[in-house]
Order: structure tokens, then C-alpha cells, then sequence
């Protein structure tokens, strides 16, 4: 899982975003990518995953079910974090919200996947390995009750891109 780098932890709203670029008109991007999620490079929570209404996008996750990690691998990231979160100020669960929200698994995976100490989630045990987290969240403004993916990934030092951000790394020119 961890061969080559960099890897990513998408988010719902960035694979949403991809998912408006429908495969009959841009086919190399969706070629793209499969072949990293089948490389295990690029990996979506389940919860996240969940989230993608989509009829294509649907489609295009069970035809590519290595991408997407179940909760239980992520589960002592999660636990990790969501103690932190208040102490910090980066709690991401906003509190009036009767919604689901994948956005801590988001970040969880992230700090799995770059091999994070659970004692010190800000330390990597592993200085290799880059996973970047592909959202199109922005972040929440000081004194918000909640933040949002790219709040959290500031504090832990995680890479934040945006879906074209994403493409542009990977080299596509489309």
C-alpha cells in the first residue's frame, strides 16, 4: 500500500467535482484516475464514498472497490483525532448538524496513509510518505464552531489540493 508516492485521500466534494467531467468527454482523466485508485495511490473513506450520489460515480466506485477503506482501518486515526480535535480548535463536526460527515474519516486516512505516530499525530514516523487530501472545501475563518478539511490538514501539516491541483501533479494535459 505504501510503494509509491504520493497518495491520496479524496474527499466527497472533490470527487463530486470529478464526476461532473462525465467519462464520455474527458476519458483519459477517468483513465487516470482508475489506473491510481487500482495502484492504491488514490483512496476514498467509505464514509466519504458514501456520500457520492452520483449514478456514475457509483458505478465508477464499485469498479474500482480497492479504493475506497473501510472504517476500521482508519479506526485508531479516527479515535486520535477526534480526542485532539476540541483541545486543538480543529473540531470538524459541526455541532447543530443532524447530517453525516465524512470529513475527520478524510483526514484520518490522510494521517494513516502518511504514516502519522498516534502518540503525536504532527510527527511522521515514515518522513517518505506524503499523502495530499483533494477536497474542494475551503477553509473556515477564525472563531468558526467548526472547521472544515483544509483547517484540520493546516494543523497537521497534511497537503491540500483542489481537483485541478490534483490533475495538474499528475500530469495530465487532457
Amino acid at each position: 500500500m505504501f510503494g509509491s508516492y504520493p497518495l491520496y485521500s479524496v474527499d466527497a466534494s472533490a470527487f463530486i467535482d470529478f464526476g461532473k467531467l462525465r467519462p464520455e468527454v474527458f476519458p483519459a482523466m477517468w483513465e487516470l484516475v482508475g489506473r491510481l485508485s487500482q495502484q492504491g495511490r488514490l483512496l476514498m473513506c467509505e464514509e466519504a464514498a458514501d456520500e457520492c450520489r452520483d449514478a456514475e460515480l457509483r458505478r465508477f466506485i464499485r469498479a474500482h472497490p480497492g479504493m475506497v477503506v473501510i472504517f476500521e482501518d482508519t479506526g485508531d486515526y479516527l479515535t486520535r483525532l477526534q480526542a485532539e480535535a476540541p483541545g486543538y480548535g480543529i473540531q470538524q463536526i459541526d455541532p447543530s448538524s443532524t447530517r453525516s460527515n465524512a470529513d475527520p474519516f478524510v483526514v484520518a486516512l490522510a494521517l494513516m496513509l502518511e504514516q502519522r505516530d498516534l502518540r503525536d499525530l504532527r510527527a511522521k514516523l515514515n518522513p517518505e510518505a506524503q499523502c495530499l487530501v483533494v477536497t474542494h472545501e475551503r477553509p473556515k475563518g477564525p472563531g468558526a464552531t467548526y472547521v472544515k478539511i483544509p483547517n484540520a490538514c493546516r494543523f497537521y501539516g497534511l497537503e491540500c489540493i483542489d481537483w485541478q491541483d490534483f490533475l495538474m501533479r499528475e500530469g495530465y494535459r487532457g
